[in-house]
């Protein structure tokens, strides 16, 4: 899941997001972690978020010197919310017939090109999908 910052960062324009996620230090877990780190960093389509930059940063206990584990700082596009936020907000009020197929048509755009390099996302979910505009729509 991990905890999610708005920030800056040099040479890019406007707001981005800072996701910090931990991973543990060894094992199996670890290895699919930073292997999905590395999967997302190759991703190039206007319908999936993209990552800006990626770090890998130790854990310490405050402590001692000891490392627990380590945390993913992945810096990405900011965006105001997802379809789940959308669907809350106008809960008594329907969406229109063309609203939906643009988002439908945004989606699978996403899905084809992650199918197209034989990923499978195994979550798409409407707090996955992230409206950037009310007909721009991009896969998290």
């Amino acid at each position: 899941m991990g905890i999610v910052y708005s920030c800056r960062m040099d040479g890019t324009p406007g707001n981005l997001a800072l996701k910090i996620v931990e991973v543990p230090k060894e094992g199996r877990e670890r290895e699919m972690a930073l292997q999905e780190v590395k999967l997302l960093q190759s991703l190039n389509h206007p319908n999936i978020v993209p990552l800006v930059a990626v770090q890998l940063k130790p854990i310490q206990q405050s402590s001692s010197d000891l490392i627990e584990g380590e945390e993913v700082w992945m810096v990405m596009e900011l965006f105001d919310g997802s379809l789940k936020d959308i669907i809350r907000k106008r809960s008594r009020n329907w969406f229109k017939e063309k609203e939906l197929l643009n988002w439908l048509t945004e989606i699978l755009k996403g899905l084809e090109y992650l199918h197209g390099m034989e990923i499978a996302h195994r979550d798409i979910k409407v707090r996955n999908l992230i409206l950037l505009t009310m007909k721009r729509v991009k896969i998290f």
